[in-house]
């Protein structure tokens, strides 16, 4: 699950990073509420339980 987590920290460190390099207002706005998304979901995977596998 942290592998999860870490992935999607990584994809919202390159919706900023384009965002930096856009020039559309809307194009830069769609690209940081992605990155909010994904940092949202990262936290939520952080702190869910850790899963254990049926036995």
């Amino acid at each position: 699950m942290k592998d999860d987590a870490a992935f999607l920290r990584a994809q919202a460190k390159k919706c900023r990073w384009l965002a930096q390099r856009i020039n559309s207002q809307d194009v830069i706005d769609a690209l940081l509420e992605m990155a909010g998304d994904y940092d949202r979901r990262a936290a939520e995977k952080e702190s869910a339980p850790p899963q254990t596998p049926p036995s």
